[in-house]
């Protein structure tokens, strides 16, 4: 809150890329920042992001995801047979989507819910629809 007690309104996030334009030097910055400078720049990468309650069991599973695709290169390497790989491979997909699954819900709960709290759920929206789409797509 403000000094008087009136709350600031928040601010709406910029476009993926934003074109500054320079004025005989001034400018400090370069003509295009791109979306994570800009957001550093603005003070939005100091808040929490949707997966910090579940940054834990996040980081745990794509350590063990990781120790699956070891496991499978190491398959590889001693020639096991192509269904038990293929088996593997599946099974790492379905855990690299299951992650995908959480991020998408904590982002939706969180960043989307704000977004639309404050007045930007259109933009918000229609980025968490892109992000499902690539999901679905891959």
């Amino acid at each position: 809150m403000a000094q008087g007690g009136t709350e600031l309104p928040t601010p709406q996030r910029p476009p993926a890329r934003l074109v500054l334009f320079q004025r005989t030097g001034q400018w400090p910055f370069p003509r295009q920042i791109d979306r994570g400078a800009l957001d550093t720049l603005l003070g939005y990468n100091d808040g929490m992001r949707g997966y910090s309650k579940d940054k834990k069991a996040v980081l745990s599973r794509l350590r063990r995801i990781e120790g699956q695709v070891r496991g499978i290169e190491k398959m590889v390497d001693e020639d096991r047979y192509c269904i038990d790989v293929l088996t593997q491979v599946n099974a790492v997909r379905a855990a690299l989507e299951s992650v995908a699954l959480q991020l998408l819900a904590d982002h939706t709960e969180h960043c989307v819910t704000e977004a639309i709290q404050s007045g930007g759920g259109r933009a918000k929206v229609r980025e968490l629809n892109e992000a499902v789409e690539r999901l679905v797509r891959s």
